[in-house]
């Protein structure tokens, strides 16, 4: 019995994807508070698509303008969108650890 390369390939990217999509605490030990309730919504919604950014990484008028492109982008790929609360949340971490 052969296994085609097509197969091979198929699984690699269900490997792939299944082990970038298990975001582990201990992985975010680089993220201020990273073991606090805050930060769920922020791990839970940016982790959807891409390795969670550092706060400091933008200041918060810069986060204004890149959540609007990610809301955007969430919306063209049919991700759930984030719930006002979520959004709050969201909203008050990277307030708090935005780069100042």
């Amino acid at each position: 019995m052969f296994i085609k390369t097509g197969q091979i390939f198929g699984v690699f990217i269900i490997m792939f994807v299944t082990a970038c999509n298990s975001i582990q605490p201990n992985k975010l030990q680089y993220l201020p508070e990273y073991n606090s309730a805050l930060i769920k919504a922020y791990v839970n919604t940016c982790g959807q698509c891409h390795a969670i950014p550092h706060p400091a990484r933008h200041s918060y008028e810069e986060w204004g303008h890149v959540l609007v492109a990610m809301n955007k982008r969430m919306q063209e790929r049919g991700y759930q969108e984030p719930s006002q609360a979520s959004r709050n949340q969201i909203n008050i971490y990277l307030k708090k650890h935005a780069r100042k």
